[in-house]
């Protein structure tokens, strides 16, 4: 008789080529393109999985309302809409966060140290 254990560990963070995801952070999903989006698609993170080598992060999606032109960001918020995505999947690996003002959040594709003043 063979037994299989399949391990999975929900962590608090990790670290991948030296980028480091947790709970919070934003991930870009879906690249804007000319046939379906019109803008990026993101999703914040909830939770991680790791599974042997691969690293899944449960996400709840944010839908991009439109780009700000004064302050050169995404205005999004909150959908009800959940996924599981694989690191190798996503388009771009970076980290991204959400800057929140006046109860209007924002993702800022660039520096943001100079820009949560003025928002």
């Amino acid at each position: 008789m063979c037994f299989y254990f399949l391990l999975l560990l929900r962590v608090k963070r990790v670290g991948i080529h030296g980028i480091e995801y947790r709970p919070g952070c934003v991930l870009r999903l879906r690249e804007m393109d000319d046939l379906e989006n019109d803008y990026p698609v993101y999703g914040q993170v909830d939770g991680i999985i790791v599974w042997e080598d691969e690293k899944f992060f449960i996400l709840t999606e944010l839908e991009t309302l439109y780009f700000h032109n004064h302050f050169m960001a995404y205005e999004v918020e909150r959908s009800d809409n959940k996924a599981v995505v694989l690191h190798h999947d996503l388009p771009w690996h970076g980290v991204l966060h959400v800057v929140q003002k006046n109860g209007r959040k924002f993702i800022v594709e660039k520096d943001t140290s100079c820009i949560e003043d003025t928002i």
